[in-house]
């Protein structure tokens, strides 16, 4: 950790920046990057009117905890130099933020089974894990490049109104966590479920599923296993020992 984070920011600031520094790496270490496209956006606990944003043109695998700017969720975004907050990155987090005071990072990812999966005239299945995880959990949305428009934003809110998951048609995912922790997990449950389900259409042959009934009583039964960490908790430390063992400057 630099000395310039250890001695400008609270505790709780240098947990989140490091925390969302490390998520930015397991985007590079799943595959889920696109360049330096997508975007792991949080905010710390003890200061919700302002959000952490990495530089535009950074590779997730560049970003470091000190160099994430901090920026008002509340502000005139525009876009900057390349040295400077990625406005994408900022106007989408800013409107879910606003509207759901109870999520703290919101996280856009392009994976390739996220981006084939979009793209397919289905909804996601409780045909796996991860599927039965998210049954009933997620929000489709059409594709818009007008990610800066109020149309655009206003309908990704509505979709996060009740849900913390989103296929974006044609584009990939959008992930809204009560920590950086939350939705990590979220997002690796479900690149695994849209990967799973588009292996099984591959083969051709008839897909077995659970009932309706079954599938809304599994997925109740998960989220209410405390037990099994669901927040991500559990999985989290193992995965920081892993980045530090291959390159702990995430956390500078």
């Amino acid at each position: 950790m630099s000395e310039t984070m250890t001695h400008s920011h609270s505790a709780e600031e240098r947990r989140t920046r490091i925390e969302t520094a490390a998520l930015y790496r397991l985007v590079e270490y799943f595959r889920w990057s696109d360049l330096t496209d997508g975007y792991v956006v949080s905010r710390p606990t003890d200061d919700p009117d302002h959000m952490l944003v990495y530089s535009h043109g950074e590779r997730p695998a560049e970003v470091r905890a000190s160099r994430l700017h901090k920026v008002r969720v509340d502000g005139a975004f525009r876009q900057g130099a390349l040295d400077e907050p990625e406005l994408a990155s900022l106007v989408t987090p800013a409107h879910i933020f606003r509207a759901r005071p109870d999520l703290n990072c919101v996280m856009h990812f392009h994976s390739k089974a996220t981006i084939v999966f979009s793209s397919l005239d289905c909804e996601l299945l409780p045909v796996s894990q991860g599927g039965v995880m998210l049954h009933g959990k997620i929000s489709y949305d059409q594709f818009n490049e007008d990610v800066w428009g109020e149309e655009c934003n206003n309908a990704i809110v509505e979709g996060f109104r009740d849900n913390q998951v989103m296929l974006m048609r044609n584009h990939g995912a959008l992930v809204g966590g009560r920590t950086v922790l939350q939705a990590f997990r979220l997002a690796y449950y479900l690149d695994q479920a849209c990967a799973v389900q588009i292996e099984m259409m591959q083969t051709g042959q008839e897909i077995i599923a659970p009932s309706a009934e079954y599938a809304r009583e599994a997925q109740v039964g998960y989220w209410a296993n405390h037990g099994v960490s669901y927040d991500g908790t559990r999985d989290w430390p193992s995965l920081m020992r892993m980045l530090d063992a291959i390159d702990p400057n995430y956390r500078a």
